[in-house]
């Protein structure tokens, strides 16, 4: 489902995970000696199925990582004028933090604050042979165990479907982000 805002349409992934996730694999989820597996195949590919998804397009959008690419260096620089404490950093809320950092009158907050909230005008999706900035990703997808025969197996060994799936999702993350800068 698709929700239009003003910085542009933001999808909706609440109700499909609230259906995957309420579903009864969750019942075939089991701990034994500290280890989390599940005991049927079809549960843990839903799981796993839900890791890559918010991967994909929840987590990893290119939108995201320029947001996370241009925040940290003013978190940082907010620690070290001590505008921010660790503390607002780790118990406040986004909002307390974001009028904080808005009181500031240093450079380099001010115009990384400024990308950001700016950012559809500012920045566009490059191309591998086309950009001028290249975001990295991390893949965090999980490839759950399952109890086969008597055995824990990563799910990636007992389908091949959900193996070619889990590759290909990989990949695609790592190759990361390659971002436009646009002269306005």
């Amino acid at each position: 489902m698709q929700l239009k805002t003003p910085y542009g349409n933001v999808t909706i992934h609440k109700p499909v995970l609230i259906a995957l996730i309420t579903s009864p694999s969750v019942q075939a989820l089991k701990l034994k000696n500290g280890i989390w597996f599940f005991t049927d195949i079809e549960s843990a590919k839903k799981l796993a199925k839900i890791s890559l998804y918010l991967q994909q397009y929840a987590y990893t959008s290119w939108q995201s990582c320029l947001i996370y690419h241009l925040i940290a260096p003013v978190m940082r620089r907010a620690l070290k004028i001590k505008l921010l404490s660790l503390d607002e950093i780790h118990f406040s809320t986004d909002k307390k933090v974001l009028e904080k950092l808005n009181t500031t009158k240093d450079k380099l907050i001010k115009e990384h604050i400024y990308k950001i909230v700016n950012l559809y005008k500012l920045y566009t999706k490059g191309t591998q042979e086309n950009y001028d900035l290249h975001l990295e990703l991390k893949f965090r997808g999980l490839d759950p165990l399952v109890e086969s025969m008597g055995l824990l197996q990563p799910l990636t060994c007992l389908d091949e479907k959900f193996a070619q799936e889990f590759q290909k999702t990989k990949e695609y993350i790592n190759q990361g982000w390659y971002i436009n800068v646009n002269s306005i």
